[in-house]
């Protein structure tokens, strides 16, 4: 399928009303059942409304504290507005980030931006991308400064084909594509995205863009 094909297969589907009209309706309910697991001082049920790697950070505690608890229960119940997000999956692309809108789903971030290092799953898109279309001065560009001193472009191309573990590096990129689809944890200034209890990726912000602190498992070789 080509690129321009895949852009717009994908903007048929996100505009389909049906599907946006279902999405918001459930997410709607799946706000007033919280609220409900709130006003009853649940904990459990609090944390177990959060996607796996955020549960243990849920402030559950917080949220059910007895001078609070009302005053959340109230707020999950009505929401002012509800906007469902998704992630869709293109060819070339990888994952884009949608949105949806009074029309239907819409895309929320531009596809031809492949390179992109704006969010931290951009940079992972791009690093993703520029390693299987071999754009090792991209590779380079999305290595944190005191990485990128002295590195080259001939440097990252060796290490990723020919190097001693070439074959760690390609595995790991490709358990970093898979794990694009997983939530993303960020603050201002770093980021990490959650593939295994052994594998993390780290993410660092520098000025206005996100480089890849690590990306390998902590049991790779050499590592």
């Amino acid at each position: 399928m080509s690129r321009r094909r895949a852009y717009a297969v994908a903007i048929s589907v996100l505009c389909l009303p049906a599907c946006a009209s279902q999405a918001a309706r459930s997410l709607r309910r799946a706000s007033r059942d919280l609220s409900g697991v709130v006003a009853r001082g649940d904990t459990a049920g609090v944390r177990k409304a959060a996607v796996p790697g955020l549960q243990a950070r849920v402030d559950a505690q917080g949220l059910v504290e007895p001078s609070k608890r009302r005053t959340w229960a109230r707020t999950l119940a009505r929401p002012v507005e509800v906007r469902p997000e998704a992630l869709l999956l293109l060819p070339v692309a990888g994952t884009m980030k949608a949105e949806e809108t009074d029309e239907g789903w819409r895309l929320a971030e531009d596809p031809s931006l492949l390179y992109d290092q704006r969010t931290p799953r951009q940079a992972l898109r791009a690093f993703v991308l520029a390693t299987r279309m071999q754009r090792w001065e991209i590779v380079v560009g999305l290595a944190p400064l005191r990485y990128r001193a002295g590195l080259s472009a001939p440097d990252v191309q060796r290490a990723w084909t020919q190097g001693e573990h070439a074959q760690v590096l390609r595995e790991a990129r490709d358990r970093v594509e898979q794990g694009l689809r997983r939530p993303l944890y960020e603050d201002a200034d770093q980021a990490q995205l959650t593939i295994s209890e052994n594998h993390r990726v780290y993410l660092e912000r520098e000025g206005d863009r996100w480089v890849i602190a690590d990306f390998l498992p902590r049991d790779a070789v050499g590592k």
